[in-house]
């Protein structure tokens, strides 16, 4: 599963992003039965990043599953696991018995047939409201802890740069 360092930076990010989104669902709620979650405008490699940050996310993604088209990972060394043979609309249709099944939508026509499922697209990497994750996962990255001021910088850069 090797892949470059910036489309696992977008996965690892990806994953934060959903795992915020999804927080009251995964941590709060007691009668949580399952949902479902698609990823949208993710190229392969960055479907892969995601996998990895999950792989080594530990316990908070022990509710999400992760069923990627396996022909779209076909290639990449993906534990089994994390892929099926069957289309992102088939998954949706699944049974998800607590947990949250998250796929990718990579097929022509199941845009449509997804359209009104909770989704996260890649183009909201870019929200101005996310930029403390941005920071706060490259400031773990590279091992340093920023101060207050230093962290209103960074996002207010990263802010700039979202802009352009």
């Amino acid at each position: 599963m090797s892949i470059k360092a910036p489309d696992a930076l977008v996965g690892a990010i990806a994953l934060e992003y959903v795992l915020l989104k999804l927080r009251p669902q995964l941590e709060d709620d007691p009668e949580f039965r399952g949902a479902f979650h698609v990823l949208s405008g993710f190229s392969a490699e960055q479907l892969v990043g995601l996998i990895q940050a999950k792989d080594t996310a530990g316990a908070r993604t022990t509710r999400l599953q992760i069923q990627f088209p396996e022909y779209e990972l076909r290639g990449h060394g993906v534990d089994p696991s994390y892929t099926t043979a069957e289309s992102s609309v088939n998954v949706r249709n699944r049974e998800r018995t607590g947990s949250v099944i998250l796929t990718a939508e990579v097929e022509n026509d199941a845009e449509a047939s997804l359209a009104d499922s909770d989704r996260t697209d890649a183009s909201d990497l870019k929200a101005k409201e996310i930029a403390q994750i941005w920071v706060d996962f490259v400031a773990k990255s590279v091992g340093i802890n920023l101060l207050p001021e230093d962290r209103r910088k960074a996002e207010a850069m990263l802010k700039g740069l979202f802009d352009t």
